[in-house]
């Protein structure tokens, strides 16, 4: 909200301060060097790791939970695909492979908000 309100209150210093910022540039730039290796697929590189570490938080399974590996995976893919040049990647087929420290960064967001999914709430309002 203080974003909008910083850009509804003077937009054109908003932006330029925005496009000032060198964090925001260096993520741009990280985006779009992304973008030209044209990855193609994300596989997971230790499905058995993967799944150890979600029933370890899980040890009731609900059939809920498979949408929420889904996403656990594609935190991990995410993590991998900004991170390119740190993992396997194979140019010919054009796939990537997470690795652990993909999982580990996965599991933190998702233990961050595991329960608001569970009890179908925002997580802001569990803050309340």
């Amino acid at each position: 909200m203080q974003e909008l309100v910083k850009k509804e209150t003077d937009s054109l210093s908003y932006y330029q301060a925005l496009n000032s910022d060198p964090q925001r540039n260096d993520l741009k730039e990280r985006i779009r060097a992304i973008k030209v290796c044209n990855v193609q697929q994300i596989n997971l590189h230790d499905p058995n790791k993967f799944m150890a570490m979600f029933y370890q938080r899980n040890k009731i399974i609900k059939p809920r939970h498979s949408r929420d590996l889904k996403r656990i995976s594609g935190f991990a893919k995410g993590f991998a695909l900004l991170n390119l040049w740190d993992r396997n990647f194979d140019p010919q087929s054009r796939s990537l492979t997470t690795n652990d420290d993909d999982f580990q960064q996965a599991f933190k967001i998702w233990d961050e908000v595991a329960l608001s999914q569970d009890l179908g709430l925002p997580p802001h309002l569990l803050l309340l």
